[in-house]
């Protein structure tokens, strides 16, 4: 697994589109995040995403986006209700 932080990420995660945009978002193997200490801090919970990456292969990102529009649909919160979502919060207790 790769990690960056800072420099051009943090405006760029800033403008991801939910709450006060992404601490950090993880791209199949790599977590890239605002700042090194949102890294520190959200770590354990994007490794929860890079496990759900190699689980579901290349259709983790259909399938997460799928989640999102269809709450977003059925006007829930399709970030915090999302079951990818859940699961990370949950295992990085």
């Amino acid at each position: 697994m790769l990690e960056f932080s800072g420099g051009l990420l943090s405006p760029l995660l800033r403008s991801v589109p939910h709450t006060r945009g992404a601490l950090a978002v993880t791209l199949g193997h790599v977590v890239l995040a605002r700042s090194p200490v949102d890294l520190r801090n959200v770590r354990q919970h994007e490794w929860i995403h890079v496990l759900q990456y190699e689980r579901w292969g290349p259709m983790f990102v259909p399938a997460y986006f799928f989640h999102w529009f269809w709450l977003t649909v059925k006007k829930r919160d399709g970030y915090w209700e999302n079951p990818f979502e859940i699961e990370a919060r949950e295992r990085s207790k």
